[in-house]
């Protein structure tokens, strides 16, 4: 379900992300190269998302921006289908170039599913904020996401299980593409990164969820889930 109730101003941490970028005269070929590569290539991990696949109707309110992408930036840019699409609560287990051993990956699961099903369960459903496009320095499109109360307090408790990763310091986001070469000059960047920012505030709805899905996934972009297990939110109330 989404609400699309218009705002007047970017998410604090969306504005964080463009400040970042429009400090730029361009973006570095070198940076978005690796993006690029790393993208393209297999990787390992275990993580935590807000429901999957998206609700049709959020997917719905992200076509527009998908649109306005492709008339900014042209094909210098890649923009992901819909089951590519995720808002992440937590990295368990960030990315490797080699796939979990069996043993450790069946070792990993047992470990962390009863915990985090035992925090889900005394979890309130989640209502997350979506709202505006942003750009970040190494050319990640994305659709910002406001952290409530509930998913911050979820997100610490699974910070402080034994061995997964450490927290990041990033705003809740959808990513839904990614540059593939720099504007061709500092002017063009100017004018397109001007366009794009127009929309940091546009509205796209609220993901609400009463589910997680821990996924072992063998690509960044979810291009293959390896194993998954969805994890119950506690009914009836959002936070």
């Amino acid at each position: 379900m989404t609400d699309s109730t218009p705002f007047s101003s970017p998410l604090p941490g969306c504005e964080a992300v463009w400040q970042k970028t429009l400090e730029l005269a361009n973006f570095d070929p070198a940076v978005l190269e690796h993006e690029r590569v790393r993208n393209a290539r297999p990787a390992y991990g275990l993580t935590l998302v807000v429901d999957y696949p998206l609700p049709g109707d959020l997917l719905a309110n992200v076509e527009p921006l998908r649109r306005i992408c492709r008339q900014v930036l042209g094909d210098g840019v890649e923009l992901y289908p819909d089951d590519h699409l995720h808002l992440t609560v937590y990295s368990l287990a960030r990315s490797r170039t080699d796939p979990f051993p069996e043993e450790e990956l069946a070792a990993v699961w047992s470990r962390w599913l009863p915990r985090l099903q035992a925090i889900a369960g005394d979890s309130p459903p989640l209502a997350v904020s979506l709202r505006g496009l942003a750009i970040t320095w190494n050319g990640a499109v994305m659709v910002c996401g406001a952290a409530s109360a509930g998913l911050r307090e979820l997100q610490a408790q699974v910070s402080r299980l034994p061995g997964v990763a450490a927290p990041r310091d990033v705003p809740p986001h959808i990513t839904i593409g990614q540059l593939q070469h720099p504007c061709r000059t500092s002017e063009d960047f100017g004018q397109a990164m001007a366009a794009l920012h127009r929309h940091a505030a546009d509205p796209i709805g609220t993901l609400h969820s009463a589910r997680l899905q821990i996924l072992y996934y063998h690509s960044r972009l979810l291009d293959e889930i390896g194993r998954s297990a969805e994890i119950s939110l506690r009914r009836n109330h959002y936070a």
